[in-house]
């Protein structure tokens, strides 16, 4: 299961465990986001992680070339990265 950010995830996990369905022999889950407390849930979550930092500053160096009369797009796509934890049944099977 895929949640569009790291707090349904970790709801969802709740939700999964209080069911009986284990995490991530029955089913895997992965969020978005890359929160801290997807660290130290049980299972650890599989996360996704966007480059922040870089957005930002894209984002602000738009924002002043727009301001000086001269704008400018973000110029180049970011990537985001795959935070492997124990909630991912592939991860968990290659511990």
């Amino acid at each position: 299961m895929l949640c569009v950010c790291d707090t349904l995830a970790l709801h969802a996990l709740e939700q999964l465990n209080s069911r009986g369905i284990s995490v991530p022999r029955q089913m895997s889950l992965i969020g978005y986001d890359d929160l801290p407390p997807c660290r130290y849930s049980s299972p650890a979550l599989t996360t996704v992680r966007q480059p922040v930092e870089d957005l930002a500053t894209a984002v602000a160096t738009a924002i002043e070339s727009l301001a000086d009369g001269h704008p400018a797009g973000l110029g180049r796509p970011f990537t985001p990265q795959l935070i492997p934890r124990a909630s991912c049944i592939a991860v968990a099977v290659n511990s």
